[in-house]
Order: structure tokens, then C-alpha cells, then sequence
């Protein structure tokens, strides 16, 4: 049994603010507050409330909607309360099936206030046509809404105002000025210090290895301790100083003034994924806010960049995928090198990682012969084994069978609701025949999932080497289509994981 307590779901994201709806959490939590009080049945239940401050409603990785849906799992929350259905999210699928499926399955009320919608009052009406078109029209509003929050922020930057999330390390958003950045001296000093020790001829690397020695917090672990909204990843919970992180620094016009906008764009109207937009596309605006560093200092270090010349253009197809064991970091392979080495002990004697270097081409030659000795026994598996060959094609016969009858179900779906639309059939006869359909292909769906688990048991790893024969070379296709990664520990001993289940794992490497 629940116990007696109602959720209310407050969110609201900048796209908000820009398209001017009335949907602040303040609002919101007074338009909630007033119906739970106001309804006899939930005016005695324990009040918990979840926001999502500042986060959009088609991204449903929000931290307050996945603590919310968590509760409601492990059965603390009898009913959630929202504003409307677009608080809950834009996303017209996934809306749906929360209201749809997961909170009856949970047996949670939901009531959405200014849609009149009560899932105790509406049964089964939670897909019919209103509200699945109504979540339809939230998603397609989002979606326009991101081109118009992007064109307004374009705006705003070309006026030198600073729209990004997070102010660069060194800075920090104004409270009493919105769009402001001013200078937080705790950093400033550290950024100053960085310039200076860079125009003393310091390499970056010992500039790193000093700060992580006196124990200077990192920006991504400044965020860290002020609590920021910033997802970051950490070697161990600890992120310290890298060579990549002082050239970052020292690369930043932003810290002589001007303000950069536009470096990188959405992948597609309103994706998450954000990709490298080109130099002419930027926003540049000069002095949009104080100085940490001149612009002449921030010159002289420019010219001062020392030009690597490096031996050749070989990228190993490795490189990316050798992980050490302690810092969880990637293992680098410089062009023109031949050696794999965790960088983790240039900067910080934190951690015990292996401090030798991999031989480039000794753990290539170790990986392919790995490979081909597993290719080879994998094979002569297959051969001892005809019988899978009619068991497959059983499988594949009867998964061909149900993806048609799927195919049919919905087409009947499709027919069941066109009929609706055409009043020839009431509503409760449309809901009834739809939820039929809709058992019926999720059951089949299941039958599908059970033998495409029987199709992969039977199914050897070998199947996706056969053909190939004795592989001479380790490309970067036969790296990225078997290799999940190669973890090293502290003492050089590497071992693979495939991308398929295999007992041929560990390689003992000798220290180059």
C-alpha cells in the first residue's frame, strides 16, 4: 500500500523565460499548493515536492523527474501533481508513457491541474486521442521553441551579454546584473599565476604538476565543492590539474575581456548533442566584461606556443581504447611516438598508476595475435556444430512470421482508431479494442526479444570473424568492431575486453 503522500512536479528551463509563459516555480508551487489543499481526498497527505530548476522538458536525464519517478518506484508516493502535462516533459512518447504506462503499473495517481486530467476519474482515457495530440503539440512546440531560444541568445551575445550556462573558471555570473560576468578573485589569482608562469618559460605540464602539489582545487573541482549543477567526470571522485586544462587556460581570449559565443552548435533542432561550429559562425564581441589578464600578456603567450615536429602522422588504432586500472584515464599515443603511457603521474603522485610505456607496436602485435588466435578456435567451433545452422534458420522463420503478424496488429490499430475518428465506433469500444491490440503486439514484441536471445545464444562470437581468414594488420575497423577496451594496472599487465563474450583475456606486457 502507498503510503499517503502526494508529489508535486515542479519545472520550468529558459526556454520558458524567453517565450514569456507564466511558469515560474514559484507560480507553479502556489497553483499546486492551492488544489491539494482544496481536495478533500489529498488535503491530509504529506506534501514532497521535486523541481527541475533551469532544465528543458525534452531531456528527461533532470535530476528532479528521476528522483521523483524513484519514489514513486519504491512505492513512498501515492499520487504526483503537475501544472500541465508539458511540466512533466515535451517529449509527446515519453509523456505518454509514463501517464500510459508507468504510473498505473505503479498504481500512482496523476492528476495534471490545468489540463483537467485525473487518472482515478479518467480511466483508460490516458492514450486516447486529446491528450496523445495535446503531448504531440508540446513536442513539436519545444522543438520550435529551441530555434527561437537559439536565435534570442545569438542576440543577446551579439550585445555582449553572456548567455552560456557556466561563466569560465576565474569568473563568475552576476547576481544583481542578469547576462553579466564579474570576477571571482579566488580563481583569478590562479589564472594570473598560470600566465605568469607560462611567460616564464614553465611548461604546462610542470605548471600542472605545481598546482596539483599545492593542492590548488581544479575548475572542474571547484565546481565540484561549490556544489555546482555541473556533470563532470573524475579520476576517483579527485579531478586534478592536466596539461590540457593550463592550455585551455592560456588559449581563453575570454580572460582579456572579450566575450566568445557559438563555438559549438546543436547537432539537430532540439538535440542535446552538441558539435564544432566553424570559426567565421562564432560571436566575438571585444571588453564585454572585466579582465583577468591584459591583452598583451595574453600575446606574449600566444607567441611564445612552441612548435612540435613530429615524426609522422600515425595514429594508432588502439589510441583511445588503453585505459589505466587506477585513474580510470585514457592512455595517450602522441603522433609521431611510439609508446602508449598514462599521463596521470606527470601531474600528481595521487595515485599509484603504471608510470612505464606500452611499446606501440608490441601491444598491436599482441592484440592481433589475441585476435587470431580466438578467430582460430572459434572457427573450428563452428565446424563441430552444423546443427545450428537449421536452428537458425528455425528462429529466423518464426521471428519473420511474428514481425509480420506485428505489422498487421497495427495496421489494425491504425484502422480501430480511424473508425473511432469517423464516429462508427463509440469510445469505450475503441478503448477496449485498442488496449486488445496493444496486449496482444506487446506480446508478441516479448515472443520476439525471447527468440532474438536464443538467436544470440546460439549464435557464435565467431560469426562476426569468419570470412576474414588470418588478420595480417590491426586497423582501426577491426579495433573499433571487436575491442571494448584494454585495461592496464600498476604494474603493466593489460587485459582485454571484447565487444563478445571471450575467456581470452589477460596479456602479460613486459615494462619498455
Amino acid at each position: 500500500m502507498h503510503k499517503e503522500t502526494v508529489a508535486l512536479y515542479l519545472r520550468i528551463s529558459d526556454e520558458d523565460d524567453i517565450a514569456g509563459e507564466s511558469n515560474s516555480i514559484a507560480g507553479q508551487r502556489l497553483l499546486l499548493g492551492n488544489y491539494v489543499e482544496s481536495n478533500a481526498e489529498l488535503s491530509n497527505y504529506k506534501i514532497l515536492t521535486f523541481i527541475d530548476d533551469g532544465y528543458s522538458g525534452t531531456n528527461f536525464n533532470r535530476p528532479g523527474i528521476s528522483k521523483l519517478l524513484e519514489c514513486a518506484r519504491s512505492g513512498e508516493i501515492a499520487c504526483i501533481v503537475v501544472k500541465d502535462f508539458s511540466r512533466l516533459g515535451r517529449n509527446y512518447l515519453e509523456v505518454g508513457h509514463l501517464i500510459e504506462q508507468v504510473f498505473p503499473f505503479l498504481r500512482v495517481r496523476f492528476i495534471s491541474v490545468n489540463d483537467y486530467f485525473d487518472s482515478n476519474l479518467n480511466h483508460g482515457a490516458a492514450g486516447a486521442v486529446d491528450i496523445a495530440f495535446k503531448n504531440l503539440i508540446h513536442d513539436l512546440y519545444s522543438k520550435d521553441l529551441s530555434q527561437k531560444v537559439t536565435s534570442v541568445r545569438r542576440s543577446k551575445a551579439e550585445q555582449g551579454k553572456f548567455v552560456t550556462a557556466f561563466a569560465p573558471y576565474g569568473y563568475l555570473k552576476s547576481k544583481s546584473e542578469k547576462n553579466t560576468l564579474v570576477i571571482d578573485e579566488e580563481c583569478a589569482v590562479i589564472v594570473r599565476r598560470i600566465y605568469q608562469m607560462s611567460m616564464n618559460g614553465i611548461s604546462k605540464t610542470a605548471i600542472a604538476k605545481q598546482l596539483n602539489a599545492e593542492s590548488i582545487p581544479s575548475p572542474i573541482m571547484v565546481r565540484k565543492l561549490r556544489k555546482d549543477n555541473y556533470k563532470s567526470w573524475c579520476a576517483n571522485e579527485k579531478c586534478h590539474w592536466t596539461t590540457p586544462t593550463i592550455s585551455h587556460i592560456l588559449n581563453d581570449c575570454r580572460y582579456t575581456g572579450d566575450l566568445v559565443y557559438g563555438k559549438v552548435k546543436p547537432s539537430a533542432v532540439g538535440s542535446g548533442i552538441d558539435i564544432p561550429a566553424p570559426k567565421e559562425e562564432w560571436i566575438i564581441v571585444p571588453d564585454a566584461h572585466p579582465a583577468i589578464i591584459s591583452k598583451e600578456i595574453f600575446k606574449v603567450v600566444q607567441n611564445m606556443k612552441r612548435t612540435h615536429i613530429h615524426k609522422g602522422s600515425y595514429r594508432s588504432p588502439l589510441t583511445g581504447k588503453i585505459k589505466c586500472s587506477v585513474c580510470n584515464h585514457a592512455f595517450i599515443n602522441k603522433s609521431g611516438r611510439d609508446a602508449f603511457f598514462c599521463r596521470t603521474h606527470l601531474f600528481t603522485n595521487a595515485y599509484n598508476c603504471f608510470s612505464g610505456k606500452l611499446s606501440r607496436k608490441v601491444v598491436e602485435k599482441a592484440v592481433l595475435d589475441e585476435l587470431n588466435m580466438f578467430t582460430e578456435l572459434c572457427e573450428k567451433a563452428e565446424q563441430t556444430q552444423p546443427s545450428k545452422t537449421s536452428e537458425k534458420e528455425t528462429l529466423l522463420n518464426k521471428l519473420s512470421s511474428l514481425s509480420r503478424k506485428v505489422a498487421l496488429l497495427k495496421k489494425e490499430k491504425l484502422v480501430n482508431y480511424e473508425s473511432y475518428k469517423e464516429k462508427k465506433t463509440s469510445k469505450d469500444r475503441f478503448i477496449t479494442k485498442r488496449h486488445e491490440l496493444e496486449n496482444d503486439i506487446s506480446a508478441a514484441d516479448e515472443e520476439i526479444n525471447h527468440l532474438e536471445s536464443e538467436l544470440d545464444n546460439i549464435e557464435s562470437p565467431s560469426s562476426s570473424t569468419l570470412g576474414y581468414g588470418t588478420f595480417e594488420v590491426l586497423t582501426k575497423e577491426l579495433s573499433d568492431k571487436f575491442i571494448k577496451e584494454i585495461i592496464v594496472n600498476e604494474n603493466g599487465h593489460m587485459q582485454i575486453h571484447w565487444n563478445f563474450p571471450c575467456s581470452f583475456n589477460d596479456i602479460c606486457m613486459e615494462n619498455n
